[in-house]
């Protein structure tokens, strides 16, 4: 293989891959947020219902 088409296919692969990782700490962080928010909207529901 010719070194100018080795480079194209590794800038390729390191634009593909650094699109997933992204992708993926997208994911992981939207998922993070969503749980933390879900428990504390649980723990105001629960304080909110010991005070009545």
């Amino acid at each position: 293989m010719s070194d100018e088409r080795t480079n194209w296919i590794n800038d390729l692969v390191c634009s593909l891959v650094t699109a997933l990782l992204i992708s993926v700490q997208d994911f992981a962080f939207r998922r993070s947020l969503r749980l933390a928010l879900q428990s504390t909207a649980r723990s105001r529901y629960i304080y909110e219902r010991s005070l009545y």
